[in-house]
């Protein structure tokens, strides 16, 4: 039970003489004193450190002072605060921990962008990464811009890479213009994204807006994505993952992989998106595996999502090449199962509004589709779908109709 400071201070009886009603009255104008002030919450202004917010300098030594600062603190919630107004330019930069307080904030009131062209890199860098921070929170109403132009035709760079992180959250900002992927969750748990925004035009490839890999009790609620890849892609070793009420567009959709790449093994299971909205994009929802590869995707969920104007607004691909015109023969494949379709509504402007792909050798299973209306957005043209090996069954109204899946 909750006790207040006076409940811990004052629950001991006291003896009312005149010494006792003296120390009494002490006693209570000491615990007033002591009580009424505010629990105290220190900030490291990263322009404290010597930072400069003229989009010019560059502040990745400043910051690194102002998080180690921050890090080391004995305050139980320390702030790394990005000052309004200002930009500041990093270069690459590694925020590590672990950090001396459970909880520690990175506050983006101002801005941040990287330097415009290309820096030091190699495939597996990020520009800004948070590593091994237990209770970490970014949250802000700034902007993080990756002016990631020079990058679009190298495919690399992370903008934002969050690894071995349990009990993050990041809530607010504006992410823009990546090298490559905007936000990318590793091996982390208990994770909330709330409230941000992703920006980058839907010809900037492999930009995914956010990525969650081998990460488990993932929520990412009220997000805008716009980029010119997925929006949200789910990676292998990740589940109990729940995407509610997003807006994505342009780009991909929402995936599921892609998995088993270069004969590997995935595992992805309990995922759900639902009351999500897609606008002019490559792909609604969407599950891509590769040839030969291993393992599972399971017990995944669409519900009440609508598509407006989607190319594949429904899409299983286990013969995923990674953009290839044929993938070779292969006599395994990640295994399918499970798969729930509900309540969807909207258009589409491909040849098929549903689209169920599966292996011949491993086949979907348990797939079903219910209360499923998908219409062409093409005038005068009716919706169809493709469908093979793919098994389960419709229930309620679905349009168009799936024929390989019984009624």
């Amino acid at each position: 039970m909750y006790l207040s400071c006076y409940d811990q201070l004052c629950s001991r009886p006291f003896d009312f003489d005149a010494q006792g009603m003296v120390a009494l009255l002490l006693f209570l104008l000491w615990t007033t004193l002591v009580c009424a002030a505010p629990v105290r919450q220190s900030i490291f202004n990263a322009a404290d450190f010597g930072a400069v917010g003229d989009g010019r300098a560059d502040n990745s030594k400043a910051f690194q002072r102002a998080w180690t600062a921050a890090c080391t603190s004995a305050q139980p919630s320390p702030v790394v605060l990005v000052p309004s107004p200002g930009t500041f330019l990093l270069r690459r930069v590694a925020f590590s921990g672990p950090c001396r307080a459970k909880r520690i904030q990175f506050q983006v009131a101002g801005n941040i962008v990287a330097p415009y062209g290309l820096w030091t890199s190699d495939l597996t860098s990020a520009w800004i990464t948070f590593i091994r921070i237990n209770g970490l929170t970014i949250h802000g109403s700034g902007k993080i811009d990756g002016q990631g132009s020079k990058w679009w035709a190298c495919r690399i760079n992370h903008m934002l890479a969050v690894a071995f992180c349990d009990g993050f959250h990041l809530e607010g900002v504006h992410f823009a213009n990546s090298p490559a992927k905007h936000v990318t969750v590793f091996r982390s748990q208990w994770v909330i994204i709330n409230g941000i925004s992703v920006s980058s035009p839907g010809d900037s490839p492999n930009t995914d807006g956010l990525l969650i890999q081998e990460s488990k009790h993932v929520q990412v609620i009220s997000s805008n994505f716009a980029s010119g890849d997925d929006c949200v892609a789910i990676g292998t070793g990740s589940s109990d993952v729940n995407v509610t009420s997003i807006t994505c567009g342009p780009g991909h959709g929402v995936s599921i992989g892609s998995l088993g790449i270069g004969g590997t093994r995935a595992e992805v299971e309990r995922v759900r998106v639902t009351s999500s909205q897609f606008f002019n994009t490559m792909n609604g929802v969407r599950i891509k595996t590769w040839p030969g590869g291993s393992g599972f995707a399971r017990a995944i969920s669409f519900d009440n999502n609508g598509f407006t104007s989607v190319v594949n607004p429904v899409i299983i691909d286990q013969y995923y090449c990674g953009g290839a015109r044929s993938c070779p023969n292969k006599t395994s494949a990640v295994e399918v199962s499970d798969i729930r379709y509900a309540g969807l509504r909207g258009t589409a402007t491909g040849d098929h509004a549903i689209k169920l792909e599966c292996s011949r050798e491993v086949p979907c299973r348990e797939i079903v589709l219910d209360n499923v209306v998908i219409n062409s957005a093409v005038r005068g043209k009716k919706a169809s779908s493709l469908c093979y090996n793919a098994h389960g069954w419709t229930r309620n109204t679905v349009v168009p109709e799936v024929p390989c899946l019984a009624a």
